[in-house]
């Protein structure tokens, strides 16, 4: 298995083996996209969902689909955030947004 750093130079690659269908917009955010990869780095995502929608489930959907596509030992390298459309323009939500790259 790849070195965690290594895994994080890959990010893309991981990213694109998830399905995110059930997903309004995926983004990328933070050292991985700035290339600033530390030790202590870890791929930021940021997920939209539709309005009234319970974001704790579509936490635990993400999760588990890394899990089950990448395995267990790589579901730690990523920080998900779940939020709804209207919270795109509030920060730290617009700051992260700001230097993103959009998956989907």
């Amino acid at each position: 298995m790849e070195q965690p750093i290594e895994l994080l130079r890959n990010w893309r690659k991981l990213i694109s083996n998830l399905s995110l269908d059930e997903y309004s917009e995926v983004y990328v955010f933070g050292s991985v996209v700035e290339g600033k990869i530390t030790g202590y780095s870890d791929i930021d995502v940021l997920v939209i969902i539709p309005n009234k929608k319970d974001k704790l489930q579509y936490l635990l959907k993400f999760y588990d689909e890394v899990e089950k596509k990448l395995g267990e030992k790589i579901s730690y390298l990523f920080d998900v955030k779940v939020i709804y459309p209207e919270e795109k323009s509030v920060p730290p939500y617009s700051w992260f947004l700001k230097k993103s790259i959009k998956i989907k």
